[in-house]
């Protein structure tokens, strides 16, 4: 009795389980929606302040670069007017600029009685070759291939080209205003670097990190805001640190925005990449900043933390309604059928003798009647399909041994017919030809006894090919034997027509275990480098082990075998003749457990290797 409730509380508790998971999956659902839905809300306020602010500093630092173009250019019309005093000297020199004296000339021209000015010549390769500023003298502009090309350009042509206020290349902390002019015979560029203080109180007019304070207040998250020019530098302030010059190289080479979160996730620093290179003046290109933006994420993930809090308790409040709730109900859902349940789950672990219980309610008596007669039902069919499940395995065995055993004999029935008459066929056009050469002899009274030694072995040869096709039946019935190659090679050789090929056999007393056709694969082997090999004069026989396998290699001093044929070369019919020799030869051979490849060079000669097991191969 105390088993019986043991096994009805355990059904209880797993239907309530069932319920409970479905309604934990639906609480799950929701709490996880509404978290998403929450959290992606949070975040998107969060970001949207943060590009509001990226929106901001990049229209600011667009507004202060016009700005600052705008008042750099008034400059123009005056160094443009002070160039006709440089290109005088440069005529007056006799175009040979090491002979002006560019010292005098800047005191001579009236921009240097307003700060400082620089002159500069620049030749043809973009080497400044003279100037007033040593510092510069024998800097390459062609290193700064951008750049290079838009002065070049302005060498070559004839226009006044005002530029920028930069540093220059040499790192200068007061920024210079530079202007162009081409020499009349362009083999030269002219350039004036002017500065001074009225120059540089003008310019902190217009300041790109004035921005900071109205940032922090339009995005409350905003902890700093600094910007940098190309040489890594805070404009208005020190050069960047290590890491920060690593980044900004990435976003200045990159052309594009980064963004790293610290290790804490407490803040995000996002580097936005202004471009302002639009293309008007030759340095152009090092006049684009980068933003450096720090936002702090405490308020962001204070939320999320809350949210967080929150979603969870309304879980656990849920699950435990959820928990009590699935289990009243499997407790009514139980009841009537407990017992059916554990019988049928006895019955399907495959005891279909077990029998059902008796229950208290006519519906489950009359579910467990209707589950009797499908039991026994069940077991009639199940023995009959197993008896008859036998005896269709033992007729299907007995089938397909008897369909391999004629599927064997049909194949080699049609082998024998073709192989036969292909040897023969060949034996007779030797027989012919040395016929033939008979006729000739006699008609010049030589001596035949030669020809009828060589007729003999061919009628001999004739003779064995037919004995072939009577054992070739057993090809693969038989148990393999041992062959000697070296007795082998010897026997093959005595017995057929290989009197003009030299053989070198190197295999001492090795000894392979293969079928008894064994034979006719190195006969066929042979006559294949004799018939097909161009003048083959000598055939070698070697042996070695390699990766526990034996390799018996095949090789001649022929024309050797087409890159595309060496495999097709042992399909059946491939080739002048019947091409049955290597095919044949490759079927004998897998009989035995053994491969065999065409491995040599065309034009050095043919080269087959046969692959044979370790345990097939022994030295008597």
């Amino acid at each position: 009795m105390q088993e019986g409730v043991e096994k009805k509380a355990s059904q209880q508790t797993k239907l309530a389980l069932g319920f409970f998971i479905i309604f934990l999956i639906l609480i799950l659902i929701i709490s996880a929606a509404t978290y998403s839905t929450l959290k992606t809300s949070f975040e998107n306020q969060y970001y949207d302040r943060v590009d509001d602010s990226v929106v901001v500093i990049k229209n600011h630092v667009n507004l202060v670069n016009t700005g600052l173009k705008t008042y750099e250019s008034a400059y123009d019309r005056e160094m443009m007017e002070s160039f006709v005093l440089f290109t005088e000297a440069y005529e007056n020199s006799g175009r040979e600029p090491s002979a002006i004296d560019l010292d005098n000339l800047r005191d001579s021209i009236g921009l240097s009685n307003f700060g400082t000015l620089e002159l500069y010549i620049i030749n043809e390769s973009g080497v400044v070759e003279y100037t007033t500023y040593e510092k510069d003298i024998g800097l390459d502009f062609s290193e700064y291939p951008e750049f290079f090309d838009k002065i070049d350009a302005i060498r070559t042509g004839d226009k006044f080209v005002g530029d920028r206020a930069t540093g220059g290349w040499s790192g200068e902390v007061n920024l210079k205003k530079y202007a162009y002019l081409p020499t009349p015979d362009h083999k030269y560029l002219l350039e004036f670097g002017f500065t001074s203080e009225v120059f540089q109180e003008g310019r902190k007019v217009f300041k790109y990190g004035g921005i900071g304070d109205l940032l922090s207040e339009q995005n409350y998250n905003l902890l700093s805001s600094k910007v940098y020019n190309i040489a890594y530098k805070e404009v208005g302030g020190d050069l960047a640190d290590g890491l920060t010059k690593e980044r900004l190289k990435e976003v200045f080479e990159e052309k594009s925005d980064l963004e790293y979160i610290n290790s804490s996730g407490e803040t995000i620093t996002k580097y936005i990449y202004i471009d302002l290179d639009d293309g008007s003046a030759p340095s152009s290109t090092q006049m684009s900043l980068a933003a450096e933006l720090v936002f702090s994420t405490k308020n962001l993930n204070a939320t999320l933390d809350m949210l967080t809090y929150y979603i969870w308790m309304f879980i656990i409040l849920a699950s435990g309604i959820s928990l009590l709730s699935a289990y009243y109900i499997a407790y009514y859902f139980t009841k009537p059928i407990r017992s059916i349940i554990h019988d049928i789950e006895v019955i399907a672990g495959g005891d279909l003798d077990h029998p059902i219980n008796k229950t208290q309610s006519a519906e489950g008596e009359y579910l467990r009647g209707k589950i009797e007669v499908l039991v026994r039902r069940l077991k009639g069919e199940i023995d009959l399909l197993q008896k008859t499940s036998d005896n269709l395995d033992s007729e299907l065995e007995k089938n397909r041994r008897k369909e391999e055993e004629l599927e064997k004999l049909n194949n080699k029935l049609s082998l024998i017919s073709g192989i036969t008459l292909h040897d023969i066929q060949n034996q007779i056009l030797a027989l012919s030809s040395y016929v033939r050469y008979m006729r000739l002899n006699r008609e010049k009274g030589r001596d035949d006894e030669d020809f009828l030694k060589v007729i003999d072995d061919i009628v001999l040869a004739v003779r064995d090919h037919i004995s072939f096709a009577s054992d070739y039946r057993q090809v693969g019935l038989k148990k393999p034997v041992w062959h000697n190659i070296g007795v082998l090679v010897d026997e093959i050789i005595r017995n057929s027509l290989f009197w003009q090929v030299s053989f070198n056999v190197s295999t001492g007393n090795l000894s392979v275990l293969a079928d008894p056709m064994f034979r006719k694969v190195l006969f066929n082997l042979f006559e294949n480098s004799v018939r097909h090999g161009t003048n083959v004069t000598s055939i070698s026989v070697s042996f070695y082990e390699s990766e526990g396998s034996g390799h018996l290699i095949i090789e001649d001093d022929g024309s050797g075998v087409a890159e595309k044929d060496k495999e097709r070369i042992f399909d059946k019919k491939f080739g002048e003749n019947t091409g049955l020799g290597l095919f044949l030869a490759r079927e004998i051979l897998a009989s035995s457990g053994m491969e065999i490849h065409e491995t040599g060079k065309e034009g050095k000669g043919a080269r087959f290797d046969i692959s044979i097991p370790e345990e097939y191969c022994r030295f008597e």
